[in-house]
């Protein structure tokens, strides 16, 4: 018995967490994020970072080491690390594979 609850309380974090969501940057590059109402992880290629979510107005704001940030607005994510930030947008699942983010610059009409 004892050993059946200690295995229930083990799979209790996994099931607060979200399911991974797939941004693409400006860059083309693809991140997948995976949070928790407390700590977020996040991939983008080689990269690996995870933060811990901090109060803040109406946005979902994540601190990580070295003075890196993460921050949600909607559907739209930014990620500040060693010195360089990354704007993204959520793919959603329907379109994952065929998605394609345009920058709001590169979709202007040239003058």
């Amino acid at each position: 018995m004892a050993r059946a609850a200690a295995a229930l309380l083990a799979l209790l974090p996994l099931a607060a967490a979200a399911a991974p969501a797939t941004y693409r940057c400006e860059d083309g590059q693809v991140l997948t994020m995976t949070s928790t109402p407390f700590v977020a992880h996040v991939k983008r290629g080689e990269q690996q970072w995870q933060g811990q979510r901090v109060r803040e107005s109406r946005e979902a704001v994540y601190l990580g080491p070295q003075k890196s940030r993460l921050e949600l607005r909607g559907s739209r994510l930014e990620w500040t690390a060693g010195g360089e930030t990354a704007r993204c947008r959520l793919v959603p699942q329907s379109i994952a594979a065929q998605n394609v983010y345009v920058p709001p610059s590169a979709s202007a009409p040239a003058r």
